[in-house]
């Protein structure tokens, strides 16, 4: 099937590039389809990552519009995602300008979405948010016989609103602006209508703006001697987590986790160290981010959070970084031994290396050394992501822009993050 549609190329053991270009519009979409497919016998489960490019933008988007859009290929897949964000998004989040969640008008919520709305403000992303109901016209309210789009809008509302009300209840703050709620119907008709056309461009010149716009800072002050009272529950909670999993699944999917491990990738399945690590520790130490003991200046509220979410996304960014060179990067040998056990014995073997590797890089014992060094290591990440924040300060307060890798043109975009059924 690849060979068919890939002009003859051929699946390998490795990793292949495939590229097609075409002069004609129609006839590059044609291909795009047919390559992304998810009909039946497409090859796009073999497709890692595929990049479009091109003047492929609408006659009706508005001119002068340029964006890179990146596609989060969903959430709430399967069960865990549907509990937790996997690192990529959080890799996508922090280099975008804006981020859009896809609900389903009819639906709103039922997969991943509640997990995504409360991972995106718990990880100080909040501000870059647009939320995005889709399929509008097919809401029936129960209390209205000939709904309007005014009925069936403020139907939606309620069930975000009581979304948010329960993510309150569980301790997370949910500001949305209002402004940032946006509302299409009618898809399945050739065109979009008029109001249709108006919020998928505000959802551009929203990303333009954002991509402009200067983030205030104001330094918080901290006791970095009691930050390891937040972390004493999250390494052994990640090792538990692990324990348990590695017991109860099937040896071929811990070999094919251990398999991505050797290959660098972030994981397999159920398997997803680096994210769950992440959330395992923010879940700490969030307490500690949000009540510095002062500040170095007198700061009003919003500045306070403004402050403070710079601070998140600064630290899910490094933070992630770090567990992607502790967990796989470091130990890469070791990952590499344990899948290359094979015969009898060789399930064992595999999973005793594996809990090895993993109590080395997240160490759940509270006495040990590691232990420190551990400790030692994330109040460091955790300084660098607030330095990082006062320079960005110090030189938009100078008036210079502050240089970052990956910056420029191609940096600037926003995240579709369509949750399922979109």
């Amino acid at each position: 099937m690849t060979a068919l549609v890939c002009s003859g190329e051929q699946l390998g053991s490795g990793w292949k590039v495939y590229k097609h270009e075409a002069s004609s519009k129609s006839a590059f979409i044609a291909k795009c389809k047919e390559i992304l497919s998810s009909e039946a016998n497409s090859i796009s489960p073999v497709i890692e990552h595929a990049r479009i490019r091109g003047k492929l933008a609408a006659p009706w988007i508005d001119i002068g519009t340029e964006a890179v859009v990146i596609d989060g290929e969903g959430i709430g897949h399967d069960t865990k995602e549907a509990g937790q964000l996997d690192s990529r998004h959080y890799d996508y989040f922090y280099g975008s300008d804006a981020i859009l969640l896809i609900e389903e008008s009819k639906k709103p919520f039922v997969a991943g979405g509640k997990s995504a709305l409360k991972s995106i403000f718990q990880r100080g992303y909040g501000d870059k948010l647009i939320i995005l109901f889709t399929k509008l016209d097919e809401v029936e309210p129960y209390d209205a016989d000939n709904p309007t789009d005014s009925d069936r809008i403020e139907d939606v509302r309620e069930g975000l609103a009581n979304v948010i009300a329960s993510l309150k209840d569980d301790g997370q703050e949910i500001e949305v602006n209002e402004s940032r709620i946006l509302f299409l119907g009618g898809l399945q008709q050739d065109g979009l209508n008029a109001s249709a056309i108006k919020h998928v461009n505000y959802i551009f010149s929203h990303a333009r703006a954002m991509s402009r716009f200067q983030r205030s800072f104001v330094k918080p002050e901290y006791d970095f001697e009691m930050l390891s009272v937040f972390l004493v529950e999250s390494t052994k909670k990640f090792n538990d987590l692990y324990q348990s999993m590695l017991s109860n699944q099937h040896w071929k999917t811990v070999e094919a986790f251990n398999r991505r491990m050797d290959m660098g990738i972030d994981g397999f399945r159920m398997f997803t160290p680096v994210t769950d690590f992440e959330e395992k520790l923010n879940e700490e130490i969030e307490a500690f981010i949000s009540k510095p003991v002062s500040w170095e200046q007198e700061v009003s509220d919003t500045l306070k959070r403004e402050s403070l979410n710079n601070i998140r996304r600064e630290f899910n960014k490094l933070i992630i970084d770090f567990a992607r060179r502790e967990i796989i990067n470091v130990p890469h040998d070791a990952w590499k031994t344990a899948y290359s056990y094979s015969g009898r014995g060789s399930t064992f073997k595999r999973r005793a290396d594996i809990e090895g590797i993993l109590k080395h890089s997240v160490p759940p014992n509270a006495i040990s050394e590691r232990l420190k060094q551990f400790k030692d290591h994330v109040k460091q990440v955790l300084q660098t992501a607030l330095s990082n924040c006062e320079m960005a300060g110090l030189e938009r307060r100078s008036g210079k822009k502050r240089s970052n890798s990956g910056s420029g043109k191609m940096r600037r975009g926003v995240i579709w993050k369509p949750s399922s059924g979109q």
